[in-house]
């Protein structure tokens, strides 16, 4: 609550909005070309070596970000897509790189079924159902031709009969 005198001096105010991702200007996402690529160590209690990258965005920052996940092939001069979302134990790491888009693929194929849209990953049952729908149009495409062959076989006896009986007038 306001005392009385805060309220004559008007000093309380609102606190003002700032953005966790300041680099992005407003956009949720950013492409980005990596500058260069190298691993830093956390902060105190937690040891290990954090994948990060240098990059420059396309609005022409430069900013640090964060390779998530096991293993990566990334480089210099490699595009990438970048997201918000800090690292709590690296400081100043305040972005992510986002596996499978432009040049940042996984090493493995993994089925995630959870948080896929975090980690850009389609849905394993879709993906399912197109590769039973493609052998089905396989098969369906092997009859088919099948059926083809054999009309084009029977029309073939035909034509050759028909000429045959042609030739056979002609020459008589």
């Amino acid at each position: 609550m306001v005392t009385f005198s805060q309220y004559i001096k008007n000093h309380r105010q609102t606190k003002q909005f700032r953005s966790s991702t300041p680099h992005f200007e407003g956009s949720p996402f950013k492409y980005a070309t990596c500058m260069r690529v190298g691993t830093v160590k956390p902060k105190k209690p937690n040891s290990a070596q954090r994948k990060i990258t240098k990059v420059c965005l396309t609005n022409g920052r430069y900013l640090i970000a964060y390779i998530p996940g096991f293993g990566h092939r990334l480089q210099k001069n490699n595009e990438v897509m970048i997201r918000g979302g800090r690292v709590p134990d690296l400081p100043g790491v305040r972005y992510h790189v986002m596996r499978l888009k432009k040049d940042f693929m996984w090493l493995e194929n993994i089925d995630r079924y959870q948080r896929r849209s975090k980690y850009g990953v389609g849905n394993p049952n879709r993906r399912l159902d197109i590769l039973n729908r493609r052998e089905k149009n396989k098969a369906n495409r092997r009859e088919k031709l099948k059926t083809l062959h054999k009309i084009d076989k029977k029309l073939m006896k035909e034509l050759f009969t028909k000429l045959s009986e042609n030739f056979l007038k002609i020459t008589n």
